[in-house]
């Protein structure tokens, strides 16, 4: 009996973390996976004369792990020497939101952000 016990209350310190690393369906390493996203692009665009990648789809030679593919959304196509020119251009995003309703982005230089608008 002592044995359940602790481990009911071993399982409620335990849940509530392990429900705040994947709520709403953002994984826990969401920057992290953003900056291997944008580093996967530049690899990409090396590998192909400076293009972006058309789809997610394109990526997938240059992204470890296959679940980076479907949590984040591309958003720009065109030159990678655009992203560098055009700071502020959002590059990839989350797939949903987060509690407070903004999606973390990483943009053209490099850095992360919480955004809270409408995107295509």
């Amino acid at each position: 009996m002592k044995r359940l016990a602790a481990g009911l209350a071993l399982l409620t310190l335990i849940l509530p973390l392990a429900g705040c690393a994947t709520m709403w369906g953002v994984p826990r390493n969401t920057t992290a996976d953003l900056r291997r996203l944008y580093h996967a692009c530049e690899l990409y665009a090396e590998a192909h004369d400076g293009l972006l990648p058309a789809t997610m789809e394109d990526l997938r030679p240059y992204i470890r792990y296959s679940r980076q593919a479907k949590d984040y959304k591309l958003l720009v196509s065109g030159e990678f020497a655009d992203l560098q020119a055009k700071p502020q251009t959002p590059v990839f995003r989350t797939r949903n939101r987060n509690m407070d309703g903004e999606y973390l982005v990483i943009f053209g230089d490099g850095r992360c952000g919480k955004v809270s608008g409408d995107f295509k």
